[in-house]
């Protein structure tokens, strides 16, 4: 056992390495196999949201919703709204709401024919960015810094 960490803080570690996992298993069912790549190969967009959740997190400004405060589970980032975390439906309820990343507009339903999201799943936290279909049809880039309306 780790000096530094009693075993209740590695407990709780081990359960939320639990929590990623489980969520990288229901990720592959539903999405398919994932490609991994280095964190520096990582699109902009999520090494912007993923710094702006750490800042928040170490300055106590990193919110969420009430039902993670129940234990470790899964957790949900928007790149919207990198300040805050969701669990797994509070993040599925707000799919049709969500906002393209590129132009702010509605993406719309999150289907071929209507916006489309793209994910990375970190080790703990699944992050996703949402464009509108005309942005992703034309392949608009993504800005690495996010609309704040």
């Amino acid at each position: 056992m780790d000096a530094k960490k009693t075993a209740a803080e590695l407990a709780l570690e081990d359960q939320i390495r639990a929590a990623g996992a489980d969520a990288a298993d229901a990720e592959t069912a539903r999405r398919g196999a994932a490609r991994r790549i280095p964190v520096r190969q990582a699109p902009q967009w999520y090494r912007t949201a993923s710094a702006t959740m750490q800042a928040a997190l170490a300055t106590g400004r990193l919110t969420h919703c009430e039902h993670l405060a129940g234990g470790p589970q899964p957790v949900v980032l928007l790149a919207e709204r990198p300040e805050h975390w969701y669990c797994r439906p509070c993040a599925q309820l707000g799919r049709a709401t969500r906002r393209c990343l590129h132009c702010g507009r509605p993406a719309g339903g999150l289907t071929p024919k209507g916006g489309h999201e793209e994910v990375v799943q970190g080790p703990v936290v699944t992050y996703s960015m949402v464009r509108c279909p005309d942005c992703f049809a034309q392949d608009t880039e993504v800005p690495s810094t996010f609309r704040q309306d």
